[in-house]
């Protein structure tokens, strides 16, 4: 006879001994293959939380970097123009030297803003400010010929032409650009 037929108490007793580590180890095992599955899909989710918001900020940042370049062309820009129809030979000749010092440095920061928003929005992004640098661009060159215009006479003139664009139109565009790069849809551009 076998030990199993012979202790029937004692053979319950060893299945259930073997039944029960069996069962704890399967079940701690199993524990902690479905705690490190959920450890790594939660890092993986802070990861790329974070990256998201790093890109989120460079975005809003970007804005506040670009708008602030913009409006300060503008306020340069239409500076000039002003003091000369205002009939202040000094002043226009400051802020005319002025303008002329910091154009270049200006419109270069909107072209750098502008390769920042192809990386951080979308190719569309980039070609939105590169046609507001291409507008810029053509209005620093009116102004740029009218200081340096002989006759005072072709200054008026160009000055009168380029004031209303330089007050209404341009204040509008910026702030068109600025609104329709923040509308822009931020989760899905990466």
């Amino acid at each position: 006879m076998s030990l199993w037929s012979e202790n029937p108490a004692l053979a319950t007793a060893i299945v259930g001994t073997v039944g029960v580590l069996v069962g704890g180890a399967v079940t701690t095992l199993g524990k902690g293959l479905i705690d490190r599955w959920i450890q790594t899909h939660r890092l993986h989710f802070e990861r790329d939380s974070a990256r998201q918001q790093k890109l989120i900020d460079a975005q809003w940042k970007l804005l506040d970097d670009l708008a602030e370049i913009c409006w300060k062309f503008r306020y340069d820009a239409i500076r000039v123009p002003w003091f000369w129809r205002q009939g202040k030979p000094e002043e226009y000749r400051s802020v005319a030297a002025e303008y002329k010092d910091n154009c270049w440095s200006t419109l270069s920061r909107i072209r750098f803003h502008s390769t920042q928003a192809g990386r951080l929005f979308s190719p569309e992004a980039l070609n939105a400010v590169e046609a507001f640098y291409q507008r810029v661009d053509s209005l620093d060159a009116e102004i740029e010929k009218a200081i340096a215009a002989q006759a005072d006479d072709t200054r008026d003139v160009v000055f009168k032409e380029i004031y209303p664009t330089l007050d209404n139109e341009l204040r509008l565009e910026i702030a068109n650009l600025i609104m329709s790069l923040r509308n822009a849809d931020i989760s899905l551009s990466r």
